[in-house]
């Protein structure tokens, strides 16, 4: 099993505001869709910000709640 380093929160958040741009370039495309964007889970998946709450024995981060609730909210800023 994959041994995974639980990144800080600041990491976590300076990877949240990089997608920023691509999550405001798909947000119209993705509304009309209904569904998010190839290249926006790419990014998602990329950035490993879907593996916060996975608990580090699975290869997650683990990250505590208010990690995930300000990387969430820097997400909204990108497209809500």
């Amino acid at each position: 099993m994959e041994t995974v380093t639980m990144l800080p929160r600041s990491e976590l958040l300076r990877r949240a505001v990089e997608l920023g741009p691509v999550l405001r370039a798909n947000a119209q495309a993705s509304e009309q869709r209904r569904r998010l964007s190839d290249e926006m889970l790419e990014a998602l998946g990329g950035s490993g910000l879907l593996r916060m709450r996975v608990p580090q024995r699975y290869g997650g981060y683990e990250s505590d709640m208010r990690t995930v609730a300000e990387v969430v909210a820097e997400l909204a800023r990108g497209d809500g």
